[in-house]
């Protein structure tokens, strides 16, 4: 019998956001029956397994119909008795940009790593790209062993780096601090803090480094953030200390889901007084806070968690 299959025209371009159909297995069907939806797969092979295939499943496949028809011994249809047509899936319109897509992929050629970009009016995705990528249509039909153990290479094309690559966010996090530090009146647009190259805790001897070995001498907040210079954010940072930090931070989505619709996601880790407590069973030291003013240390986000928090 002829059927009709889901085929990607775009490939790997767009698998990390689109995901792919697959067969339906005995862990879906088991799925199904639990969720009381059974019933609407019976004349269905293939189910959303990843992405927004999977996310939005309930819209995108519709519901069956069916017929009640007289034979004759034969097999013969006399007539139609009933006629309960299918209701057709949803189509979905998204706000991911085809030509950005392919920019953020040549961005990425020869590297691991991930890109997105948001619309700032609305939140929208625009583009998002994790290299290495690949082709969804290897799973439409049931991708076979050979080609599934190519994919368990060390690049972990599988991973989504967009949403589950997890990486200190560094410098990318000093204009909230920034903020958080005008907010708190711990500093003002005005005040300059002197940066010989390096940061000291009072009455202790190690030395947090800058990324210039010389400094930049006398700098204020504007300079700060243009420069990225780590001495004014250690001073910043320390003056502040974690429990502002932590809380402040949390209300811009760092150590939680940013609940984009496709499912795979972590919440990497915000770190705080109560969090290295429970981890570690040690209590927050002043020498901690440097580097979490840095985006460094305990500190993890994922690229979709950084670009929702700007």
């Amino acid at each position: 019998e002829a059927r009709l299959k889901r085929y990607y025209p775009f490939g790997e371009l767009t698998t990390h956001s689109l995901g792919y159909v697959g067969r339906i297995n005995q862990r879906d069907e088991i799925r199904l029956e639990e969720q009381g939806k059974a019933e609407t797969y019976k004349a269905t092979r293939d189910i959303g397994k990843l992405g927004l295939e999977k996310y939005y499943e309930d819209i995108l496949h519709g519901d069956i119909g069916h017929q009640e028809v007289e034979v004759n011994n034969q097999g013969r249809i006399l007539r139609t008795l009933s006629f309960n047509p299918p209701t057709p899936g949803k189509d979905l319109t998204l706000s991911l940009d085809i030509e950005l897509q392919m920019v953020a992929k040549r961005a990425l050629i020869g590297n691991r790593g991930a890109i997105v970009a948001l619309d700032p009016r609305d939140g929208g995705v625009l583009a998002l790209y994790s290299n290495p990528s690949y082709d969804p249509n290897l799973f439409v039909h049931g991708i076979s062993s050979k080609d599934y153990k190519a994919l368990l290479n060390p690049d972990r094309p599988l991973v989504n780096r967009v949403t589950k690559g997890v990486y200190p966010p560094a410098s990318t996090i000093k204009p909230h601090l920034a903020m958080l530090a005008l907010d708190e009146d711990v500093v003002t647009e005005t005040t300059e803090l002197y940066d010989p190259g390096f940061f000291k805790l009072p009455k202790a001897d190690h030395r947090w480094r800058d990324w210039k070995p010389w400094g930049h001498g006398k700098v204020d907040v504007y300079r700060a953030i243009e420069e990225s210079c780590d001495t004014y954010f250690y001073e910043v940072g320390y003056r502040l200390g974690i429990d502002k930090i932590s809380e402040f931070m949390y209300q811009f989505g760092f150590g939680q889901r940013t609940g984009i619709d496709i499912h795979e996601e972590k919440t990497a880790n915000l770190p705080s007084r109560e969090w290295k407590e429970v981890t570690y069973k040690l209590p927050w030291y002043p020498g901690d806070t440097p580097n979490i003013s840095i985006g460094q240390g305990y500190w993890t986000a994922t690229p979709m968690q950084i670009a929702n928090s700007m």
